[in-house]
């Protein structure tokens, strides 16, 4: 099957996701990793990294 051109022309495709959550919670605080992790609304660790810059405390 072929895929849509869309799918294969996206230019959303080429640019790498910045995954930072394993750098994040290897030096933060085991309060703060935990509050990040309790959050039901953050399924990826693209979205823990982002929530950890967005939520300093």
């Amino acid at each position: 099957l072929r895929d849509p051109f869309f799918v294969k022309g996206s230019r959303y495709a080429k640019y790498p996701e910045p995954n930072f959550w394993p750098f994040v919670s290897k030096y933060s605080h085991k309060s703060i990793t935990a509050e990040i992790n309790s959050l039901k609304q953050i399924r990826s660790e693209i979205g823990r990294g982002r929530v950890s810059i967005l939520c300093r405390h």
